[in-house]
């Protein structure tokens, strides 16, 4: 067993002990030597959410970004974390970059859809929710959030028929 593997056992037991600060200060030690250890890097968001500190992992993810700019996954994550935060217009910028290198995932463009809708940029949101639905016609919540979007610009029957579709 190696002494990153040692440290991660000992963090994973303190987090199911409840010792959450201890377990995050592991996290943390392990990510200070390997940025991009995936697996601190998620223990890190679970203890994270159960002391209710969604930003503890924040810079740890721009870290592994940093070190490893095609892991898709860290800009999802920090996206994620980000729009927790509501830094919607940093959290864009993160899953447009999951767009770019996944431009056929649904879940993409629904997430740059949500974050633009977060800001108010309807048009924005509206091609992102349209591009989500047509690579999987059964996102509901796309629709949803469609026409939620397409009603905030007065845009009644488009919104009414993605409601249907929601629906469906």
């Amino acid at each position: 067993m190696t002494a990153t593997s040692e440290l991660l056992a000992a963090a994973l037991r303190h987090q199911q002990e409840g010792r959450l600060q201890d377990a995050a200060g592991i996290c943390e030690q392990i990510l200070r030597s390997e940025p991009t250890q995936g697996d601190a890097l998620q223990l890190l968001w679970r203890i994270a959410e159960q002391l209710a500190q969604p930003s503890l992992p924040v810079e740890h993810f721009r870290r592994a970004i940093a070190a490893d700019p095609t892991k898709v996954a860290y800009y999802d994550c920090l996206g994620d974390l980000l729009s927790t935060l509501e830094n919607h217009v940093e959290a864009a910028e993160c899953y447009r970059q999951v767009v770019q290198r996944r431009p056929n995932s649904d879940v993409a463009h629904y997430n740059l859809g949500t974050s633009f809708d977060n800001q108010g940029k309807w048009s924005e949101s509206i091609a992102c929710y349209q591009r989500a639905v047509q690579l999987n016609p059964a996102h509901g919540a796309a629709y949803n959030n469609l026409g939620t979007a397409l009603k905030a610009q007065g845009r009644l029957e488009e919104a009414i028929a993605s409601g249907r579709r929601a629906a469906e």
